[in-house]
């Protein structure tokens, strides 16, 4: 209770009692509220390619300092055509195209990745057969692309490469009794793998003792949108063809030879063009040319750097 006062004291508090001062502090924290829901998704993210280099010829590649994939698309070697047998006077089988591989793999920032471009097969002379392509490779085996096999002196074609190492396999080669067209492809895609497109079989080599139909030769087989090589496929008596190269990923395969009589289909064995590459090799024929089989196109690898 406070006790007025008067003069100089009034107004003063002289006494305090009954008074109770309440002091309060903070408590534990309480635990945690539930997760409140997820957010929205972000955007699609997308890959930035910084550079895209095609190589065909050896070569090395260096990574950037920050960059961790690459897309790297290896086609092999394509196979040589085969020269025609003198026994029997037998067209020659076309080449094998080769297979194309496109991955995209795991890469350490400014390193060194060897590039080897595989060779076409050579063509095969009179009596021979052609030899089959060089594999492509990138970094050793972390991406290969398959090379074609070469044609055969008995007029079957070369097989066609495969898309990877463990799948994927090229068209079946053209045989030559009778003579059949090469074997045709179609692209894969996967997941890790963005594109496989196995290689084109040759075609198959006419026989020219064989019965009309049967003796002329056949073309090589299709790979994804590339044509195979072509072969004369119209039966004269006594006349006969080689088979026509298989196709690769980018392109047709050389046309195998013919003695046709008219000289209009008078023509030598024929190598796939320069941009064809890993395409098959054409076959040669008896009684015109140097009945030689041709060579295969080399195959080339492109390498995109993305981020």
């Amino acid at each position: 209770n406070n006790v007025g006062g008067s003069g100089a004291n009034k107004g003063t508090i002289v006494a305090v009692d009954d008074i109770t001062l309440l002091v309060t502090s903070a408590g534990a924290t309480g635990p945690a509220g539930a997760t409140g829901p997820a957010g929205p998704a972000g955007p699609a993210g997308t890959a930035t390619y910084l550079q895209k280099n095609t190589y065909t010829s050896n070569a090395t590649y260096t990574t950037g300092p920050n960059t961790l994939w690459l897309d790297v698309t290896c086609t092999g070697g394509g196979g040589g055509g085969a020269g025609y047998r003198t026994s029997d006077d037998h067209g020659g089988g076309g080449g094998g195209g080769a297979g194309t591989i496109k991955q995209r793999i795991a890469v350490t920032p400014s390193t060194s990745y060897a590039i080897v471009i595989g060779p076409g097969g050579v063509g095969g002379v009179v009596n021979a057969s052609g030899t089959a392509g060089t594999d492509t490779t990138f970094g050793g085996t972390l991406v290969v692309g398959k090379a074609g096999a070469g044609g055969s002196v008995t007029g079957d074609g070369g097989a066609g490469g495969a898309a990877r190492t463990s799948g994927g396999a090229g068209g079946t080669a053209g045989t030559s009794s009778p003579a059949t067209v090469g074997g045709s492809t179609t692209s894969h895609a996967g997941i890790v793998v963005l594109v496989a497109v196995p290689g084109g079989g040759g075609g198959g080599g006419g026989d020219v003792n064989a019965t009309p139909n049967d003796n002329a030769g056949k073309s090589g087989g299709a790979a994804d949108v590339s044509a195979g090589g072509a072969a004369y496929s119209i039966a004269i008596v006594n006349e006969n063809g080689g088979g026509g190269g298989g196709a690769s990923h980018w392109g047709s395969g050389g046309r195998g030879a013919n003695n046709a009589a008219s000289p209009l289909n008078q023509h030598e064995a024929e190598e796939p063009a320069a941009s064809a590459y890993g395409a098959g090799g054409g076959g040669g024929c008896a009684f015109y040319g140097a009945g030689a089989g041709k060579n295969g196109a080399s195959g080339v690898c492109v390498v995109e750097e993305i981020r």
